[in-house]
């Protein structure tokens, strides 16, 4: 989806992704996976409000 509205694709890495997430110290793969997740989210929501796909 990332591809198709913002031209960037997002791989989601499966070694990071699967890991515990529920620890109190994440790892700083983990920290930067969820930093761009939020991103590439925040801005397919904006593509996606402001062209009214939603």
């Amino acid at each position: 989806m990332s591809l198709r509205f913002l031209g960037v694709e997002f791989e989601e890495l499966k070694r990071v992704c699967h890991r515990c997430w529920d620890r109190v110290c994440l790892t700083p793969e983990q920290v930067q996976y969820a930093s761009v997740y939020a991103l590439i989210s925040y801005q397919l929501g904006r593509c996606l409000i402001g062209n009214e796909y939603l």
